[in-house]
């Protein structure tokens, strides 16, 4: 079973390191993603690209979405110190998430699909929340040796993870470079 980011932890999530190796203005400049649509950050831990996401969002909606209540409560508590009005924070299952079928425009997922027990699946569950042409951001980390992240045997190959993404029904669009740890795919739900 792969192993969970544990939430005790999650202070190295938002270290001041870990944006200079993966700004995340910068990678979400990357997504197809408008001000006035509905996302969904799923894994967002306790989150690091959760808020730049809501900055873009100026018009529209995001879903924080986690399984680990005491991540989410750091978001909760972010949200209220700042007064953000367009973050809905939601507690999830991996195999239900709670949001209405074909009502996002976009997901962004962000270093967890190799936490999930059924990535295929996981994937299809996604999908089926996307509108007919939506968007799927998935980031991941490189199967190789790194000075943090994941143990290499919980990783997933970026070719086994475009053959997932293809087998869910997804779109690839592109495939962005972030760095020489993490790679990146952009997909769509096809219409």
């Amino acid at each position: 079973m792969p192993s969970k980011f544990p939430p005790d932890r999650r202070h190295l999530l938002i270290d001041p390191e870990r944006r200079r190796v993966l700004d995340p203005d910068k990678t979400l400049s990357l997504l197809p993603i408008r001000p006035h649509h509905l996302v969904m950050d799923v894994g967002c831990g306790n989150g690091f690209f959760t808020f730049a996401l809501a900055r873009i969002l100026n018009c529209g909606t995001l879903y924080a979405v986690d399984m680990q209540s005491q991540m989410l409560q750091d978001v909760r508590e972010r949200v209220t110190r700042e007064q953000i009005g367009n973050i809905r924070v939601v507690l999830s299952e991996e195999s239900h998430i709670g949001l209405p079928e074909k009502s996002l425009d976009g997901v962004f997922s962000a270093f967890m699909l190799h936490e999930t027990e059924d990535p295929p699946g996981f994937l299809r569950l996604l999908k089926g929340l996307l509108k007919p042409g939506g968007w799927l951001a998935l980031l991941e980390w490189h199967k190789k040796e790194t000075e943090s992240g994941p143990p290499v045997a919980d990783r997933i190959d970026e070719r086994d993870c475009l053959r997932l993404l293809k087998g869910a029904g997804f779109k690839v669009v592109s495939r962005p470079r972030l760095n020489d740890d993490h790679y990146a795919f952009i997909a769509l739900r096809p219409q």
